[in-house]
């Protein structure tokens, strides 16, 4: 008789940026970032806050390296209806949960939330699990690589490089001067949609092609002042305005993180090509191990969150909380992934 096995994942730098990604997302929403104190743990909580935000611009990096050539392997349909099950699913489902939530334990919402009409407006808008934003964005990614794809790929480097830079200049750079410099004119340049698509061309590109070593200094380099910008920005305008001022950063469409996340995600692609690890490694095993559950930790970590809320009231302001809600967290991922995967009809819930 045959038997089949579950085919092991492969461990390279991608796991690696995954996994960091995911336990970047968690670390950034459990810090007290957004409760203003000036004091150490606050301080402290600003550069995790800071440094912890490339991680949705990394998932869309890993996004656009693993997705564009999806042609190689399959066709638009089976591409979209993957996308679909392993994303529009999850994300349906959880919101669901996350409306049970408020309902029956948060009781934060009036009545008249819990209408059809608010209920469908709630989950799309991630009103229910605020966590979920990102995935109006991932939407909007999967909808436009089928055409992206369609690019030859002979022509990708050239046209790719063009487009980043294009989008740097015109979504990034243009904007930020002219908000600080001409503030009574807007510009809105959407060259590529949605910052999502700007950061998996960049993960695209990063992965496919050499960049030579003059050019990653310039990119580590710039990367280092976008994020001591933010750092040190948020600290100043903060005391001067006496209450939390994110400077250059809280969300992927901010200058600081589209050039930080790229720098983060090829500074680990040339770290683990000089010193690749052994697949039979500790650190190889034990980073394919939360591999596993990356995914998972994204759709369900806000659980553990709201859950702990009421017990451990205003104490994420405390240096315990992090210490309860980090690890809270990840073996929720776990438990729950494993559970559901012993289940047929829960599944597709929580996929690979």
């Amino acid at each position: 008789m045959k038997t089949t096995t579950k085919k092991s994942r492969p461990f390279n730098y991608l796991t690696v940026a995954s996994v960091l990604s995911a336990l970047s997302v968690i670390f950034m929403h459990n810090s007290s970032f957004y409760a203003y104190a000036p004091n150490i743990r606050w301080y402290a909580t600003v550069i995790i806050q800071s440094i912890c935000c490339c991680a949705v611009p990394v998932f869309f990096m890993i996004s656009g390296a693993t997705l564009i050539d999806y042609r190689d392997r399959y066709d638009t349909k089976t591409f979209l209806k993957k996308r679909f099950k392993k994303t529009f699913i999850p994300f349906l489902f959880w919101s669901i949960i996350g409306i049970f939530i408020h309902l029956l334990y948060l009781k934060d919402f009036p009545d008249e939330r819990y209408t059809p009409y608010n209920l469908i407006q709630g989950i799309f808008s991630a009103t229910f699990i605020p966590f979920f934003w990102f995935f109006a964005h991932l939407f909007a990614l999967y909808l436009a690589i089928p055409v992206i794809s369609c690019i030859n790929k002979s022509k990708r480097r050239v046209v790719f490089r063009y487009c980043i830079f294009l989008t740097l200049i015109l979504n990034y750079l243009v904007p930020i001067i002219a908000k600080h410099n001409l503030p009574t004119i807007t510009f809105n340049f959407v060259l590529t949609a949605e910052s999502a698509i700007y950061f998996a061309l960049v993960g695209y590109y990063i992965y496919n092609y050499d960049i030579k070593k003059r050019t990653r200094i310039a990119i580590y380099a710039l990367g280092i002042i976008a994020i001591l910008a933010t750092i040190l920005g948020t600290y100043f305008f903060s005391h001067r305005e006496g209450t939390l001022v994110a400077f250059l950063s809280g969300s992927t469409s901010d200058i600081s993180y589209a050039i930080f996340a790229p720098a983060v995600f090829l500074f680990i692609k040339n770290f683990f090509a000089k010193h690749q690890p052994s697949a039979n490694s500790k650190f190889a095993k034990l980073t394919t191990f939360f591999s596993n559950y990356t995914f998972a930790s994204y759709l369900t970590h806000y659980l553990p969150i709201a859950l702990l809320s009421i017990p451990l009231g205003n104490s994420h302001t405390q240096w315990y909380y992090p210490l309860i809600a980090i690890p809270s967290c990840i073996v929720f991922a776990i438990i729950s992934k494993i559970i559901f995967s012993k289940i047929p009809l829960l599944r597709h819930v929580l996929p690979d």
